[in-house]
């Protein structure tokens, strides 16, 4: 074919590779961000587990599921949720309708936020220091530190 079909033709086609080869570059870059967010989310779990074990009173579970921390009867767990860096946070009394997450936000240089919504209402918090205290004292009911517990440096806890 010669002439206007086969210039027409030669269109099409570029069209459709420029389109696949976008396509492509887009999955590559997900699948990236996923395997980012996972990674992050893996290193999370194992600061919060070793943050766990440091305060010497908390039982510490990390699994397949997730990370279980507990204080006497009440336990929190960390959950995996999803393929990402999605975080599920799960315990006993939490209200109906009450969802409470753990991700990373872009604009705050990939730092960790406690998302709680309850009641078409969300509060958002930086997980660590402020969010991570709200949450074990909330849910494991562990005493809230105090200004003079901060120990001396160069000292052990």
């Amino acid at each position: 074919m010669d002439g206007f079909g086969s210039r027409l033709a030669a269109r099409f086609k570029k069209a459709v590779e420029r389109e696949e080869a976008t396509r492509r570059r887009e999955e590559e870059e997900r699948q990236r961000v996923l395997e980012e967010g996972r990674a992050a989310r893996e290193r999370l779990l194992g600061e919060l587990a070793a943050m766990g074990r440091a305060i010497g009173v908390v039982t510490v579970a990390l699994d397949d599921g997730g990370l279980t921390l507990g204080f006497g009867t009440r336990k929190l767990l960390f959950a995996r949720d999803g393929d990402g860096e999605r975080v599920r946070l799960a315990w006993d009394g939490m209200g109906d309708g009450e969802e409470h997450r753990l991700y990373r936000q872009a604009e705050l240089g990939h730092r960790w936020v406690y998302s709680r919504r309850r009641r078409g209402r969300e509060d958002r918090l930086p997980l660590l220091d402020q969010g991570i205290e709200e949450l074990l004292v909330g849910v494991l009911g562990l005493p809230r530190p105090g200004e003079g517990d901060v120990p001396e440096p160069g000292r052990d806890l």
